[in-house]
């Protein structure tokens, strides 16, 4: 058309099928079309599930989160450099994989939990303990587990496999002991639920405790 080149998209007013009369104004419009990819993050969910397994207070990660995004493509169309049209051409969502978390439910036996005192039950006699140590006597106790809190013992001592928690009317602290299922021990240790013919062995772990839960023990007074 009188040597101007024409792109893909430019319009001609009038028409190149239209009849013009001389000294018709020929209006050329450049039009120009671009796509353009835009990108959007989509965070991820948390989900809470209770757990009775696990102690109260501590939580686990059952699967881990995922953020999902959102691709959507326009092809934005020009007129002489103004933007003419704006279309939304596709859209793509990936789903965010949610973060699932697990919280205890599980109320571990606590050296500071209340309780109620037991009748003492305790035989006395000279003899062997299975450890092959001699004793003086021998208690029927009701024994529940703790692990590390971040206090030290009613002795002054760190706790540890081994030591454990006594009513010290009943077993004085100092004591060395023997306990069925457990072993060789000493009594360094108070609490407010221990009275009576009750003990808490020390375990390094929650996952210990819980599978010691509570039990009916033998413990031999160690001479």
């Amino acid at each position: 058309m009188n040597g101007i080149l024409l792109g893909e998209f430019d319009t001609v007013e009038p028409g190149a099928d239209d009849v013009v009369e001389a000294g018709t104004v020929i209006m050329i419009s450049r039009v120009d079309a671009e796509y353009v990819t835009r990108e959007y993050s989509i965070d991820y969910p948390v989900e809470i599930k209770k757990d009775s397994a696990l102690a109260v207070g501590k939580e686990k990660v059952l699967q881990t989160g995922q953020n999902g995004s959102k691709t959507e493509v326009y092809k934005i169309t020009y007129v002489d450099g103004e933007i003419a049209t704006k279309e939304l051409v596709s859209r793509e969502i990936i789903e965010p994989v949610p973060k699932i978390i697990a919280k205890g439910t599980y109320e571990v036996a606590s050296r500071s939990q209340s309780g109620s005192t037991s009748k003492t039950t305790t035989s006395t006699s000279v003899g062997t303990a299975p450890n092959g140590m001699s004793y003086s006597r021998v208690l029927t106790c009701k024994a529940t587990a703790y692990t590390h809190d971040g206090s030290k013992t009613k002795m002054g001592t760190i706790p540890r496999v081994g030591a454990i928690a006594v009513d010290p009317s009943v077993i004085p602290l100092g004591t060395r002991l023997y306990v069925e299922g457990y072993g060789f021990c000493v009594a360094e240790d108070t609490g407010g639920a221990i009275k009576g013919n009750k003990i808490d062995v020390f375990l390094d772990t929650e996952a210990e405790c819980l599978q010691w839960g509570v039990k009916t023990v033998k413990v031999w007074v160690l001479e």
